[in-house]
């Protein structure tokens, strides 16, 4: 397996920890938020979706369960990259956090 790092940008999907093994990846990294945008997105489904208490909680375990380090991020290059690039702190976090530890930036969302 190779020994790459990769940074995530959660706000579209997430990227399941068996989805990295199956890509031979061996580390996976994203910013603090990542936690908070995924139970966001949990209590957006139950607010919209009906979906249960027993569900989210159970989503939220899941969540917690996936392979991803969680790091820091500089906010002041977070705020640099959201000038630069006219985008959220929120997803210039991800790519001020790949440009840092010098890794892939996947994203299941738009190009930035």
């Amino acid at each position: 397996m190779g020994g790459r790092e990769i940074g995530l940008l959660s706000r579209t999907r997430f990227i399941g920890a068996n989805d990295f093994y199956a890509l031979r990846v061996t580390k996976a990294i994203a910013p603090h938020i990542l936690i908070y945008e995924g139970i966001n997105g949990i209590l957006t489904a139950a607010r919209r979706k009906g979906l249960d208490s027993d569900k989210a909680l159970e989503a939220m375990n899941n969540l917690m369960e996936i392979e991803v380090k969680l790091k820091e991020v500089e906010p002041e290059r977070i705020l640099e990259l959201a000038l630069e690039h006219n985008l959220s702190a929120y997803n210039d976090a991800y790519l001020a956090l790949a440009e840092s530890e010098s890794c892939e930036l996947w994203t299941g969302g738009r190009p930035f």
